[in-house]
């Protein structure tokens, strides 16, 4: 049996090693807004792209080369590898939970998508959901290995499922959802989240682990002819982030686990895009000024102070992932043309 106290320890061990990592780190990575630091898989022509930092301070995400699209994981210390699914052409991780197992799609040459695992080993496992026939795509997996995401059938309808940690999958969808379920994000429990369609609109649902739906929609996307709340991120504790579209601009939420929902928007922005939710209920996302001039990040702390920030040199910014430490891990576009990758820690109010 695990011990109990391994996962604190564990976490404790990873909150520290990042602490001395960031306070050993160049001193021009240091900017008012926290700890900053860009990266790039050697060899990376066409851009880094970091999609997941894990509680262990481990971050994957894919690259672009001459030959294709890659997946690499980027180590603690900072040591990248790559790897691919046996005749992968194109490869995207999406998820990875605290032992460093690795979920995603990939691509094969005649442009199908399939889901992979890759366990804290580096063996990959290539999977398709039965009746798969425009894709399996995985997006999340929780520290039981549960994987959860979406395939789209023969009618290019999309349903959920979810993949256990011995290989059987099983498939769901919410009911009345006519145009699709997208599961998103599986937490520790089993409970899964993501968003459906119907006629009306877009809504967001969670899906307890004994299988029971409940449904959703953020504040204010009744007042439009075509509502959408777009679930992003849920977290161990039951609060989901996301965004929403109610008239003319995108906003964020936070739903809780008594299913009040806060909205929320970055100072300045247009489209506030949270992306990911970490087990103390900090959001980081990205958002635009009006008219797409720039794109920056933001963390959201769980008083609901917001900070923006963006990497030296960052003309946009898209932070994708944070964990229990306050580390984010993104993508941004350089001055010099280039998609780079970035890690680091962002002061906050809270911080100061």
């Amino acid at each position: 049996m695990q011990n109990p106290n391994s996962s604190r320890t564990k976490r404790f061990a990873a909150v520290l090693g990042w602490a001395l990592l960031l306070m050993c780190l160049p001193q021009n990575a240091y900017s008012r807004s926290g700890t900053i630091t860009s990266f790039d898989v050697p060899g990376a022509t066409g851009g880094t792209f970091a999609q997941i930092v894990n509680e262990e301070g481990r971050i994957a995400g894919s690259y672009v080369d001459a030959s294709g699209t890659h997946a690499f994981v980027r180590s603690e210390r900072g040591v990248i590898t790559s790897f691919d699914p046996p005749g992968s052409s194109q490869t995207y991780p999406k998820g990875m939970n605290e032992d460093g197992a690795i979920t995603g799609s990939y691509y094969d040459v005649s442009g199908t998508a399939h889901g992979f695992l890759r366990d804290e080993h580096g063996k990959i496992t290539t999977f398709d959901v039965q009746g798969a026939t425009y894709g399996t795509f995985p997006l999340s997996i929780n520290d039981d290995n549960a994987i959860t995401g979406f395939y789209n059938d023969a009618s290019f309808t999309a349903h959920a499922f979810v993949r256990g940690e011995h290989g059987p999958i099983r498939t769901f969808d919410v009911q009345g959802a006519t145009f699709g379920t997208f599961a998103q994000s599986i937490n520790k429990s089993g409970a899964v989240a993501g968003s459906f369609g119907d006629a009306m609109g877009q809504h967001g649902f969670l899906r307890d682990p004994q299988g029971v739906f409940a449904t959703f929609d953020a504040p204010g996307t009744g007042t439009i002819e075509i509502p959408s709340t777009n679930v992003e991120s849920l977290n161990d504790g039951g609060t989901i982030t996301g965004f929403y579209y109610p008239p003319s601009i995108y906003h964020g939420f936070a739903r809780d686990p008594q299913g009040t929902i806060t909205m929320f928007d970055a100072p300045g922005s247009d489209y506030t895009l949270p992306m990911s939710i970490n087990k103390g209920g900090s959001v980081a996302g990205s958002y635009w000024t009006p008219g797409f001039q720039a794109a920056h990040g933001f963390v959201r702390d769980p008083q609901g102070v917001i900070t923006t920030f963006d990497p030296p040199s960052a003309a946009f910014t898209f932070a994708y992932s944070i964990n229990s430490a306050g580390i984010i891990a993104g993508t941004y576009l350089g001055f010099d043309g280039f998609n780079h990758s970035f890690l680091g820690f962002v002061r906050t109010v809270a911080d100061e």
